[in-house]
């Protein structure tokens, strides 16, 4: 869950990040983030840590999500829909492999996507998911997506990191060892302290300008602040601590941007547990 939508960086780290990318980079980029996920594979577990560090780094999917909304191509190329509305054709990009070497293809799309609907799924999707009457992959390079009744909002799902596309071979270590196609690949997981990923040699597309991206989990804002004042850290997506912003902007070492979120909070009742197993309790608090 994102709480807000703030990113304090140092301007030295935000700087240099910007300049490398018209030269070999040899940067390393050092991320705050205040949740630590579970996992590092974004089709088992809806929690948007598990985003942070993996979607669109590591694992990507057939297409990605522009700002304004609409979907572009990534691993598809491109894609038809049939007259009736009911068949998605999609032309898969060539010569893509996984970090581990097997071939990105229409098999492996073909396995990620029914895995996420099958039953007994955890994919936070799974309902989506089951809008998908069947997944065909007439050749290496085509994927056909038939759906049961007509869904405006497949390109839409096939964005979200719910649909990105691990290897197959990495089936049973997804969630601790991540294989995908992204411009990144999985170093190292230290539980309670960090994830690092270093640069894809072998990325299909654009060269990124940083070599290496370490997410470090600080959960206590106070020390979120204190790292990014000594220089522990480049920069804090989600700023923790908001109290501490005007002192940040007022030091010249610093960039503070803030933006809109379409972030959703959600706070919910556990009413096994007193005293919320109590009705009047509950429209009590819901009255207030």
């Amino acid at each position: 869950m994102r709480l807000a939508a703030v990113l304090v960086a140092l301007l030295l780290a935000v700087t240099a990040g910007q300049a490398c990318s018209a030269s070999v980079p040899t940067s390393r980029l050092t991320l705050g983030l205040q949740l630590e996920p579970t996992t590092l594979d974004p089709t088992a577990s809806p929690a948007g840590a598990v985003r942070d560090v993996a979607f669109r780094t590591v694992f990507e999917g057939l297409v990605r999500l522009e700002s304004g909304g609409h979907a572009a191509p990534l691993l598809a190329e491109g894609w038809s829909v049939s007259p009736d509305g009911l068949g998605w054709t999609f032309k898969l990009r060539r010569g893509v492999v996984f970090h581990d070497g097997t071939p990105f293809d229409a098999l492996a799309v073909k396995a990620a996507l029914d895995r996420a609907r099958a039953p007994g799924s955890t994919n936070g999707q799974r309902s989506q998911f089951a809008r998908i009457d069947r997944i065909d992959a007439p050749d290496p390079d085509h994927v056909r997506i038939v759906l049961k009744s007509r869904y405006s909002g497949l390109l839409g799902l096939l964005g979200l990191g719910d649909a990105v596309i691990p290897s197959p071979a990495s089936r049973t270590t997804e969630g601790t060892q991540p294989v995908g196609t992204g411009p990144f690949r999985f170093a190292s997981w230290r539980r309670g302290d960090s994830v690092t990923l270093v640069h894809n040699p072998a990325y299909w597309g654009r060269r990124p300008a940083l070599d290496e991206v370490r997410f470090r989990f600080i959960s206590d804002p106070a020390a979120a602040s204190a790292a990014l004042a000594a220089g522990d850290i480049d920069g804090f997506p989600a700023f923790p601590a908001p109290e501490a912003l005007a002192r940040f902007r007022a030091d010249p070492r610093f960039v503070v941007h803030t933006g809109g979120s379409e972030a959703k909070t959600l706070m919910a009742l556990n009413n096994r547990r007193r005293p919320f197993d109590q009705l009047k309790v509950r429209q009590a608090l819901t009255a207030a």
